[in-house]
């Protein structure tokens, strides 16, 4: 075979390559935001599928393994939270979201006070373009530690830095809610639903909110609606137990 069509059918299937290559990066890329996406809106289900999805593309990506630790805490199973946070950090330790993940885990864990340590050090990363994403996590932490002062205080940094990070604007429309400044909560929820995004517990606090504003008419559309998009969820039952007693 002469050396020019070697050379010819070599560089056609070393293109070829790239872009099997190429498009499989990116279906992982696509299904590992789509899953991140998920467990934020707390569609649980789905998540699990999308992260599955991207494993199964990419075994040792270390961000998915990270998902999935957040996926496992949304459902309450510590023990295969710990697992997958443990693998992400063997597989990508230098990764700032996948420490993210890891300080979330130890936050949840009772392990508070390493878990901001680690949180502080990562929005102070040079290297961290997104800041607003450790911020709310740290907001969070310090929510679960009960020091919503300083929850509220990173949640408004996050927000300052990207003002429809709408897992700040629903972390701030739950504290809001619990310390009964329904005005605030109400703003928030607003500010939330301009995202596009829907949250089966935002539903449930826009509804409690509500009635607690005594605006009977609102109250009964976020029911509906959540009822409608969440009829399985844990907030569904409460709101027909609501609703009953």
């Amino acid at each position: 075979m002469p050396l020019r069509r070697i050379c010819l059918i070599a560089s056609l299937s070393l293109t070829n390559a790239c872009a099997l290559f190429s498009g499989v990066q990116q279906q992982t890329a696509l299904n590992l935001e789509l899953g991140e996406q998920s467990i934020q809106m707390a569609r649980y289900q789905d998540a699990l599928a999308y992260l599955n999805k991207a494993l199964s593309l990419e075994p040792k990506l270390g961000r998915a393994h990270a998902a999935l630790g957040d996926y496992y805490l949304g459902i309450n199973d510590p023990k295969q939270a710990a697992k997958h946070v443990q693998q992400a950090l063997d597989q990508d330790p230098d990764n700032l979201l996948v420490q993210a993940s890891y300080a979330s885990y130890l936050c949840s864990s009772g392990a508070t006070e390493r878990g901001i340590h680690i949180l502080l050090e990562t929005i102070d990363a040079a290297r961290n373009s997104q800041p607003w994403h450790a911020q709310t996590r740290l907001g969070q932490c310090f929510n679960q530690a009960s020091n919503p002062d300083e929850a509220v205080h990173y949640l408004q940094k996050a927000l300052e830095a990207k003002t429809d990070y709408w897992p700040a604007l629903l972390a701030m429309q739950k504290i809001s809610y619990t310390q009964h400044q329904y005005i605030s909560a109400r703003e928030y929820w607003l500010r939330y639903t301009q995202t596009g995004k829907s949250n089966a517990d935002a539903l449930w606090l826009a509804f409690q909110t509500e009635r607690a504003l005594g605006d009977a008419e609102l109250s009964s559309v976020y029911r509906q609606q959540l009822l409608q998009e969440f009829p399985d969820s844990l907030q569904a039952q409460k709101i027909k137990n609501t609703i009953s007693n």
